[in-house]
């Protein structure tokens, strides 16, 4: 039986591990959602999405992000 992939193992996931918690370090440091959907292209209910858990949720969430391009 084939297990179902979900999150960045999707094959029309549009996002990565590394995009996942950068845009969730985003929010943390207090980015606008309209401000991150703007960088990814995406809607800002993806972005709320993600933030809150109910997209990319097998993703861990509190992984360190590299300061790297933050504002």
């Amino acid at each position: 039986m084939k297990k179902y992939v979900s999150g960045t193992e999707h094959g029309n996931s549009i996002f990565d591990e590394a995009q996942i918690f950068q845009i969730r370090h985003y929010k943390r440091l207090g980015y606008r959602t309209s401000a991150i959907a703007s960088k990814y292209q995406c809607s800002i209910g993806t972005i709320n999405r993600i933030v809150g858990g109910r997209r990319y949720a097998t993703t861990q969430k509190n992984t360190p992000v590299s300061q790297a391009g933050a504002r």
